[in-house]
């Protein structure tokens, strides 16, 4: 299995091999990409090429043939929401009312998307049920898919770089994370922030912080939830470490920018409940990229890559 993970700038890969006595990372890779990969790229018409380019040159380097693929993207590809629809709806009325609520809340670009809704298992109450839905342009998976066919990969995974590192911890830790916990994706400009509650999604975040010490939430999923008070607590860290952070059990960070000042600093901090990840402490690759070092501050930009090979180890 072949793991491919997008970010804005780079393009961060891995091999897993799996046969019936054992299972191997045989390397763990990163590369810059030619363009900025974020919705203004969809309009570029040598995304095909340069998306087909990137993956082939990444197939010479395989040391193992590969026809199967996993692949991420950056979550803000992707609009993500949480709705609570009444209980006792027929599945048909309840597709009908998610679609009308998202259509609502993307406007004309609605037709454009490719929309899929989940149901929250563990989000009931006496009389509704939230429902996780995500869209993302149509022309996003097209670029891809297209890709990915000339060169005879099929694609077995499409997921979201934040959930498939919340997926690695998940597979990592299993009860260890706690009822409630968190995964803080550190960005350059802003700022992404995963809840989970009781083994499910509660809450996604995209914020800023400003330089006049304050904070921007640009995004929210489902402002019901508390996501906004642990974005206040994460914002005060600029200035000083705590001894924990409130209103969740524990909260991971990780970075695609280990340049980042902010990063570095928080990885000299001794926060109970703050914790910055090595996917691969338990598993060591074959060959993997160090090119930013060795520790967890540098490893913790693959986490969504381990992420991604976790949906096939177990």
């Amino acid at each position: 299995m072949l793991a491919i993970s997008f970010s804005d700038n780079f393009i961060r890969y891995g091999q897993l091999i799996k046969t019936d006595n054992s299972i191997s990372i045989e390397l763990i890779g990163k590369k810059k990409l030619p363009f900025k990969f974020d919705t203004t790229s969809l309009k570029n018409p040598d995304l095909i090429p340069s998306i087909e380019s990137l993956l082939l040159n990444i197939k010479n380097r395989l040391p193992v043939q590969e026809r199967f693929l996993a692949l991420s993207a950056p979550s803000q590809l992707f609009d993500i929401t949480i709705n609570s629809i009444d209980l006792g709806l027929e599945k048909q009325k309840i597709a009908e009312i998610l679609d009308w609520n998202e259509k609502q809340r993307l406007g004309v670009v609605f037709n454009k998307k490719f929309v899929q809704h989940y149901p929250l298992k563990q989000r009931i109450s006496e009389n509704k049920r939230d429902y996780l839905t995500i869209s993302y342009f149509k022309e996003l998976g097209r670029a891809i898919y297209q890709a990915c066919q000339r060169l005879g990969f099929i694609i077995k995974v499409f997921d979201l770089n934040i959930f498939s590192a919340a997926n690695a911890l998940e597979s990592l830790y299993k009860e260890k994370n706690g009822k409630k916990w968190g995964l803080w994706l550190i960005g350059e400009k802003y700022h992404i922030l995963l809840l989970i509650k009781s083994g499910e999604i509660s809450q996604y975040l995209e914020f800023d912080l400003n330089n006049d010490g304050d904070y921007n939430i640009l995004v929210d999923s489902n402002p019901d939830e508390d996501g906004k008070e642990i974005v206040s607590q994460i914002n005060k860290l600029r200035n000083s470490s705590s001894e924990t952070i409130q209103n969740i059990d524990n909260l991971y960070f990780f970075t695609y920018d280990v340049n980042s000042e902010f990063y570095n600093m928080l990885l000299t901090y001794d926060i109970d409940n703050l914790r910055c990840v090595d996917p691969f402490e338990n598993f060591k690759p074959v060959k993997i990229y160090q090119d930013d070092g060795s520790g967890p501050g540098a490893m913790s930009q693959f986490l969504d890559v381990m992420g991604l090979f976790y949906r096939f180890m177990l």
